[in-house]
């Protein structure tokens, strides 16, 4: 009688334990895949992003694009993806896209202000920095490319407060000063501009600026 009882609870230990194998392999496979993204898109995107394979993760945010149109970041990383590959139509499009879905968005707005201006597209990107700075004025790069754009389309007086500021935040960038002293230059306000080209001078003398900023300070003795 206690052999049967036994043998009893030995099947039934046997039966159990063959009915959870299968269920723990399950949860262990579940949260392998969890952890490495596998069923999010836009995680793995990222992942992509973050590892430098922008070819492959374009196509991974642009279809997570089509289900989440109204999230700046899915945007903002599409836009950054073309950036990395120097893509300047696409780039700027979802960037300024992401911006649109976020008036709080100042990444999506510098990060496209910035291309603008190495591109030498000083109108738009001159748009897009004044944006970024509304959010936030404490970014140095911001405020000299903001004044340095403004400088380079003629407009004196709105170049000078986003260059002062720039000095401000960070008195060793050098074109800061070149560029501030030349608006003060424009604006004939000769002193200021002989101490801000005499600046430049002295922080970058091998810059080709330099020979320009030499001349003006030669004319100012």
């Amino acid at each position: 009688m206690q052999t049967t009882a036994r043998l009893g609870r030995s099947m039934l230990c046997l039966m159990l334990a063959f009915t959870l194998l299968p269920l723990a392999a399950e949860a262990a496979k579940g949260k392998k895949k969890k952890k490495g993204g596998g069923g999010n898109p836009f995680a793995q995107a990222v992942a992509l992003y973050n590892d430098g394979k922008y070819e492959d993760a374009i196509p991974l945010f642009q279809r997570v694009a089509q289900d989440q149109a109204d999230d700046p970041q899915v945007y903002f990383y599409l836009g950054m993806s073309h950036k990395r590959l120097d893509q300047y139509a696409p780039a700027i499009s979802n960037l300024e896209r992401a911006a649109s879905l976020d008036s709080e968005d100042f990444n999506s707005r510098k990060e496209a202000g910035s291309y603008q201006f190495d591109r030498r597209d000083y109108a738009a990107a001159r748009r897009n920095l004044d944006q970024a700075s509304q959010v936030r004025s404490d970014d140095q790069q911001v405020e000299y490319q903001r004044g340095a754009s403004a400088y380079l389309l003629g407009d004196y007086g709105g170049a000078r407060a986003p260059l002062e500021h720039a000095v401000q935040l960070d008195s060793s960038h050098a074109y800061s000063h070149f560029f501030l002293g030349m608006t003060y230059y424009q604006q004939r306000d000769f002193g200021r501009a002989k101490e801000q080209l005499s600046i430049f001078v002295q922080q970058a003398p091998e810059a080709p600026e330099a020979v320009q900023a030499r001349q003006v300070l030669q004319s100012l003795r």
